[in-house]
């Protein structure tokens, strides 16, 4: 529940925001003055293929580059996911800890299909895909074909037609699509009511899932009996309450990350239960807080290690096996597997410490030139975002080490304006 959301049931669609996630059906039943509502199961998902047939060496890889991204090869064909491959994502907040191959931009070009699961700048990240597009315009080849989630909101589709890429292909949910022989792919939705998506690929009848960055992928209806599970395991994504110390307190916050921490250990016991992977690949986690300015977040931060999801994982499937990436590595459906290109059970991920700091903040710093800090344009956010309540909502912003006061302001968001007395009214 969200302060002051508001949802017709009538249509399970929001009124407030205009344009937020469109919910799932519910069953109600009425007994005398008693009605129950329960989560329709209408929703009936065909993962089945019509036989499974053998592989042989090279015909289904999965290849892992950095953090949600790596190369799936069916075939003739590649699937590359969410590359995010230079520079930081969340402004300045994340920073990659593994180098992608030298290579990387050459074989992004040469991809058949890049699926991009959210709008998350780890995943869509626009430092990666301008590199991409210029490289693609210099060159004169064709565009990859972008898997593209068909979210009503477009959070998808908007950034990368912005960025300038026109070969999009919009994909319904629950749907198969054919990509090539023997293989198709399902984008499913997270029915927690982000924007989010997972990615199931079938070939021959062996199946990879990746649920990427889904809190509750297709309400754990997922196929089972998967090949490979690609499941988010570290944390860390928000900045609540981890830049709360002033409200909460240390202890109180580092008693909250402890607790989001064993709720997201269950989160991944759950996935693990529903999809019963042969191979479980700790996935879309690796990244570090390195900027000097965050010094406060990074000391703070609590990420789920690989031997967390390896406990949360076997407890669901005790057979399963786990595989730690690194980059360039890769597992081959066609072969025997082997359980870890790794000498020590949990080998100590080294983090690149060479992220050019300056190269990126001074491309933000260029940005924020472009749109003054002014009353108007603030008012102009708010107003986009949609909004609206009797809140007063106090906003100060300081330098990055909260010791110089910038601005101080206060929005009205039943007006969606800065005003500069607050409004007399009840709220």
């Amino acid at each position: 529940m969200r302060h002051g959301w508001e949802l017709d049931l009538r249509t399970m669609a929001y009124l407030n925001p205009v344009n937020g996630p469109k919910q799932p059906e519910i069953d109600a039943s009425l007994d005398g003055a008693e009605c129950t509502f329960s989560k329709s199961n209408s929703e009936s998902i065909d993962y089945k293929s019509d036989s499974q047939q053998k592989l042989t060496s090279g015909e289904f890889k999965f290849e892992f580059w950095t953090h949600a991204c790596g190369v799936i090869t069916v075939a003739d064909k590649t699937i590359i996911t969410d590359p995010w491959l230079v520079g930081p994502a969340f402004i300045r907040g994340w920073w990659l800890d593994h180098q992608p191959p030298t290579n990387w931009l050459e074989r992004l070009m040469q991809s058949d299909f890049i699926y991009i699961s959210h709008n998350h700048s780890d995943h869509l990240n626009s430092h990666t895909l301008e590199i991409l597009r210029d490289a693609i315009s210099k060159t004169g080849k064709g565009e990859p074909l972008f898997i593209v989630p068909d979210f009503q909101n477009q959070s998808v589709e908007v950034p990368l037609r912005s960025i300038g890429f026109k070969n999009l292909l919009m994909v319904q949910f629950f749907e198969w699509t054919n990509l090539a022989q023997d293989c198709r792919v399902m984008v499913l939705p997270d029915a927690s009511g982000r924007s989010d998506s997972a990615l199931v690929v079938d070939y021959k009848g062996h199946l990879l899932l990746n649920t990427v960055d889904c809190a509750n992928p297709a309400s754990l209806n997922l196929p089972s009996e998967v090949d490979i599970w690609l499941g988010a395991f570290a944390g860390g994504s928000t900045g609540y309450p981890i830049c709360w110390t002033e409200q909460y307190g240390v202890p109180a916050v580092k008693k909250m990350l402890l607790q989001n921490k064993k709720t997201g250990c269950q989160r991944i016991q759950e996935i693990a239960s529903a999809c019963r992977p042969k191979i479980a690949v700790p996935f879309a986690g690796y990244f570090n807080v390195s900027h000097p300015f965050d010094s406060e977040v990074r000391n703070l931060l609590q990420k789920r290690t690989w031997g967390d999801f390896e406990d949360s994982v076997k407890k669901a499937n005790p057979s399963t096996a786990i595989w730690l990436p690194t980059s360039g590595a890769e597992i081959d459906l066609g072969i025997k597997f082997e359980q870890n290109p790794h000498s020590a059970k949990y080998p100590k991920i080294k983090s690149l410490r060479n992220h050019n700091f300056k190269k990126y903040t001074d491309i933000v710093d260029s940005v924020a030139k472009k749109f003054p800090d002014t009353d108007e344009n603030v008012g102009l956010y708010f107003r986009w975002a949609g909004f609206k309540d009797s809140m007063i909502l106090n906003l100060v912003e300081f330098d990055d080490q909260f010791e110089i006061e910038i601005s101080n302001r206060t929005i009205d968001l039943q007006t969606q304006t800065v005003v500069q007395f607050t409004p007399e009214r009840e709220r």
